[in-house]
């Protein structure tokens, strides 16, 4: 193992890889939630770098409101992306079908 030294006394001074320059510091910390702040940092850091064809499956809940939960991993949702070249091609998911859960989740949108 090899141990790295660095001259910054703080991670303030510290330069950000290139490739997280995309992303304000404001927009991370206005992120309503932990799902919204993922999909900000793999908007900012990994969709550039999707070159070959790429499925990206289970997605955050809370940035996919009119998905289904996942069947088996809380938090998640039943949803995939299409990534050919850095750009998305596709965007799918299993339609949410519970009309109580779908309408407290309009609700709690609606409430801010």
């Amino acid at each position: 193992m090899t141990e790295s030294t660095s001259c910054a006394s703080s991670p303030n001074e510290r330069q950000r890889p290139r490739r997280y320059q995309s992303l304000p510091s404001a927009a991370a910390r206005a992120a309503p939630d932990a799902g919204a702040l993922v999909s900000l940092l793999f908007e900012a850091a990994v969709e550039p770098t999707l070159v070959h064809p790429t499925f990206v499956l289970d997605h955050p809940q809370t940035v996919s409101p009119l998905a289904k939960p996942h069947r088996s991993l809380p938090g998640v949702a039943e949803r995939f992306e299409l990534f050919i070249a850095g750009r998305e091609l596709a965007n799918a998911y299993s339609e949410a079908t519970d009309p109580v859960d779908q309408r407290a989740k309009l609700m709690a949108q609606v409430a801010g």
